[in-house]
């Protein structure tokens, strides 16, 4: 976040105001924790945090970026959460659904390590962003004639790696994670 000011002063302070002001004490799953900056933050607020992530790398990354966090390494598509049922009171996805294959194989394993009446809090790039920079001379990863409602798989460079990344219409997501079980409560 350092280089972000989007993501420093905007979105990680409206992300973290939708978990409510009792967090402290809570257990709380972050995943695709990437460099975990955000267990960071959450455990300064008095959370028990556990940052899970795809890549080893990442969690390497994690921490040595801030250690006093548990950090495991699973991939959402083949890997089971390695937690009981019901074991955290909140999980969070930050800007991290976008790289899963399948937002209802995703969501089905939060449901199921997160406790009745526990907080799912979900981030992601509004879906009209990649759309409106498809269909201008602005560099998009997604191809010029993207249509707003129909999913379409694409990749981002990171590094010298490329990764699978999903352009999907809002209402997929909203559909798929309450197919899960999950009530819609605030957008």
């Amino acid at each position: 976040e350092d280089n972000d000011n989007f993501k420093e002063f905007i979105d990680t302070p409206s992300f973290i105001s939708l978990l409510g002001n009792k967090i402290s004490g809570k257990n709380i799953l972050d995943i695709g924790c990437g460099n975990g900056d955000l267990c960071k933050r959450l455990s300064g607020l008095g959370a028990k945090v556990v940052g899970l992530d795809g890549s080893t790398k990442m969690i390497e990354e994690a921490k040595n970026n801030f250690s006093d966090c548990e950090y495991v390494v699973c991939d959402m598509m083949t890997d089971e959460i390695p937690f009981h049922n019901g074991y955290f009171d909140i999980v969070t996805a930050k800007l991290s659904f976008m790289y899963f294959s399948s937002i209802k194989t995703a969501a089905n394993k939060i449901a199921r390590c997160i406790r009745s009446n526990g907080l799912f809090v979900v981030d992601i790039v509004h879906p009209f962003l990649p759309v409106l920079k498809s269909k201008t001379k602005v560099r998009s990863r997604f191809p010029s004639n993207l249509d707003y409602f129909k999913e379409v798989r694409s990749s981002v460079r990171l590094g010298n790696k490329f990764f699978a990344y999903y352009y999907r219409p809002l209402n997929q997501y909203l559909n798929e994670i309450t197919d899960s079980g999950f009530m819609l409560v605030k957008v």
